[in-house]
């Protein structure tokens, strides 16, 4: 069986394809998350040291960047293969049926179910 050579994709061509919306996004929050952990959490009584709070701070807000960038690689990737980007079909509106292999929404919908007298 013949294997189908595919094209390798550098790293470079991937983050070219992020969207310029979702860097300015991520740019943004990097700085909101970093601004609560330098002030407000350094004035608290027990406050960790201000280098600490700094350190700290540049890692949620490097977490929370890199997941926006992710959600707009998604976001973009998605209709690059023929995919939706949304929870919204066009023609059928909101699908909630979309998520029913979650366990939340599998709990939840056994969770509302009557429960028999005994």
């Amino acid at each position: 069986m013949q294997v189908k050579s595919e094209k390798r994709i550098q790293l470079p061509e991937e983050l070219r394809f992020i969207p310029k919306w979702a860097y300015g996004l991520a740019a943004v929050a990097f700085v909101v998350v970093e601004i609560p952990f330098v002030t407000l959490l350094a004035h608290q009584k027990d406050a960790l040291p201000v280098p600490t709070l700094a350190l700290l701070g540049l890692l949620a807000a490097a977490v929370v960047s890199c997941y926006l960038l992710l959600i707009g690689y998604i976001n973009r990737d998605a209709g690059r293969r023929g995919m939706g980007s949304t929870a919204v079909d066009d023609d059928r509106g909101f699908d909630p049926q979309r998520f029913r292999h979650y366990p939340v929404f599998r709990f939840a919908a056994t969770a509302a179910r009557p429960v028999p007298a005994m």
